[in-house]
């Protein structure tokens, strides 16, 4: 599934509990926050694997949401051997 929304992605992990959430940062600051910090209060989205996709640095606010996602943070340009390796972490990570 493919959302452009954050709000939308979040309510469509919630009542799908995809496999993996591969989260591309191209919107504003805080409706990234908002986002990760959705998926961290919300007991369904807790603990599906998250990938995050970046081509600036982000602020020190949505490193801490990464880290408590447990995400993998993947910076752009990525070679598409890098992003698989990238989704496979995020979910073995997640079954240990």
């Amino acid at each position: 599934m493919v959302c452009v929304k954050p709000k939308t992605g979040f309510e469509k992990a919630k009542n799908n509990a995809p496999d993996v959430i591969v989260f591309d940062i191209m919107i504003e600051e805080e409706e990234v926050i908002e986002f990760f910090g959705r998926l961290i209060s919300e007991q369904k989205t807790r603990k599906i694997p998250v990938v995050v996709l970046d081509g600036n640095i982000v602020s020190p606010s949505i490193r801490q949401q990464i880290a408590e996602l447990n995400a993998v943070h993947v910076n752009k340009p990525f070679s598409q051997e890098e992003l698989i390796d990238a989704i496979k972490s995020a979910i073995d990570h997640r079954k240990k």
